[in-house]
């Protein structure tokens, strides 16, 4: 590997300090993760209509517009 991740997992393994990790902080982690899970969720539950939506609308009423990319963005999507 480039990073060099096998040999620090090594000497995390043989050097490292185990932490335990106590109930309330398991459950806070796993509460943010669930949390996060469920945003992101609802959030593209509410998006992919509305982009779809524009999409139509623009298709039938703009004379087959359709969304711009920005220059930025469509050097990483190509």
């Amino acid at each position: 590997m480039s990073c060099n991740c096998k040999k620090a997992l090594e000497l995390e393994k043989k050097y490292g300090v185990e932490v335990k990790e106590t109930l309330l902080q398991k459950t806070s982690r796993v509460t943010m993760k669930i949390a996060v899970l469920l945003i992101g969720f609802i959030i593209s539950i509410v998006a992919v209509p509305v982009v779809i939506s524009i999409l139509i609308y623009n298709q039938v009423f703009r004379g087959g517009k359709g969304i711009t990319i920005p220059s930025k963005l469509s050097k990483f999507i190509l």
